[in-house]
């Protein structure tokens, strides 16, 4: 009777009276007699069947702050930090069995220095969740907080499902590397409203990546569907995403693969370039004057695929685009810019293509192509502004 107590206690998170009137009613009616297996079986169905309550397996539950330095392995568990408290983990490795996660509750943190999170067998694992507050704006005290700083993640679902719980959350990573993840970052929607001058408005996300390495290949624990669009980065209605220097990289080499996609942005906007590691920059074109890194796409089916952005607008800067089946896709967006950027497609391929967009700016790319391919591709522009101006094209199809 106690075991079957605890395993109700530890399987529902919060409190509730119609849970304490089941437990109560195990404890006095002491269900070990005849009959007490269909009785608990139908306990069971009534707790999951109850849009108030919610079973979930066992639980490492982080009570106070606490560091991991020495490696962890985490049995059949997820592993949930507490509003509150830090969970930090230092150049060690931390490995969870197939299906189990990392919850990051509002006004938690996870911060991971150098450290591996990574499978215990040979099944993914599910990932870090952070969890946010849809009517708190983006400080840590209202929203889970996840800083990963030459950090690996890999063999997951997800490296982080940012918002999972309620909208929000906030993701800093720098100099991290997230391997062969069916989808490594998802961010569902979230407004960042504040009150600036007296005005409730929306500030960009705060959430950026910063040279950080995004990486499939032939070491994965799962294989991909020949219809399945798996995606490095999900954009669900957020805006202002940030990443500086980061490279997306498909390296598997099985040819009825698709080959997945960098970036998926719906309704949101987001912004991709170098990186300048000096913050010195050139005062004519703004170029960085020391230690640029470039963000760079390569090996992939659509580097970056963009729908129904509205106003909410992308730029892409000074970035490298090598052997995708297709470089920058843009369906319904208002204001985009594409510049400067370095594109070399394979035959067939397609460098930019845009439908129904307004406003845009696609100027100064340098586009190199092998056999038939097609550079830069417009449907349906709108009526405002639009600029297509000093882009180069080297050995291919001609294009206006």
């Amino acid at each position: 009777m106690q075991k079957i107590t605890f395993l109700l206690k530890s399987t529902i998170q919060g409190k509730n009276s119609l849970v304490n009137k089941i437990l109560e009613f195990i404890n006095v009616k002491r269900l070990f007699k005849e009959g007490a297996a269909k009785k608990v079986a139908i306990l069971f169905l009534m707790l999951s069947c109850s849009t108030a309550l919610k079973l979930d397996a066992q639980t490492m539950y982080i009570t106070s702050n606490t560091t991991w330095s020495t490696p962890q392995v985490i049995n059949n568990l997820d592993v949930e930090i507490n509003s509150g408290v830090t969970l930090t983990i230092i150049n060690t490795t931390v490995k969870l069995d197939s299906n189990k996660r990392i919850i990051i509750r509002p006004g938690a943190k996870l911060i991971v220095n150098g450290g591996i999170l990574r499978n215990n067998n040979s099944i993914c694992w599910n990932g870090i969740i952070v969890c946010g507050n849809s009517n708190q704006p983006q400080l840590p005290q209202y929203q889970g907080y996840l800083e990963l700083n030459g950090a690996t993640i890999e063999n997951a679902f997800n490296a982080a499902w940012v918002g999972y719980y309620g909208t929000g959350g906030i993701v800093y990573a720098t100099n991290t590397t997230f391997k062969n993840l069916v989808n490594s970052i998802c961010f569902d929607s979230y407004q960042n409203m504040n009150i600036i001058n007296g005005v409730l408005v929306e500030s960009d996300n705060v959430s950026y990546f910063k040279l950080c390495n995004f990486i499939w290949d032939n070491t994965s624990p799962f294989t991909v569907p020949t219809n399945s669009n798996y995606q490095f980065v999900d954009l669900n209605d957020v805006k202002g995403i940030k990443l500086y220097g980061c490279t997306f990289t498909n390296n598997r080499t099985n040819p009825n693969e698709n080959r997945g996609i960098g970036i998926a942005s719906k309704s949101s906007s987001f912004y991709v370039g170098e990186h300048c590691s000096s913050g010195l920059y050139n005062i004519g074109d703004c170029s960085c004057a020391i230690g640029t890194t470039r963000s760079s796409f390569q090996g992939l089916y659509q580097a970056i695929y963009v729908t129904n952005g509205g106003t909410k607008n992308f730029v892409v800067n000074r970035s490298n685009f090598w052997n995708n089946e297709c470089a920058i896709y843009a369906n319904a967006v208002d204001n985009l810019e594409i510049t400067e950027n370095e594109i070399g497609l394979v035959p067939s391929a397609t460098g930019i293509y845009t439908n129904a967009c307004s406003g845009y700016k696609i100027e100064g790319n340098n586009i190199y192509s092998k056999g038939t391919s097609t550079g830069i591709y417009i449907e349906n522009s709108g009526t405002a502004m639009n600029k297509i101006y000093r882009n180069k094209r080297t050995n291919g199809r001609s294009w206006g």
